[in-house]
């Protein structure tokens, strides 16, 4: 999977790897060497990048999705 600039508004827990719960983010996100592992990448240096073990997991701590 190649990468894809993306907002998205995080709904995780308030806090996590540096990121605020309701507020979005322009995020990098592509696929890693496993399958269905999804890799994000912040353009803030506040927040840490972070695997999920897949789409649902993403989508537990992410919202409004869209391209940038």
């Amino acid at each position: 999977m190649r990468s894809r600039k993306i907002k998205a508004v995080f709904i995780g827990e308030n806090g996590s790897l540096g990121y605020e719960t309701n507020k979005e983010y322009t995020l990098t996100i592509s696929g890693a060497p496993l399958p269905n592992l999804i890799k994000i990448e912040p353009k803030t240096k506040k927040c840490k990048p972070c695997e999920y073990g897949g789409i649902i997991s993403f989508i537990s701590n992410w919202d409004n999705i869209r391209n940038v």
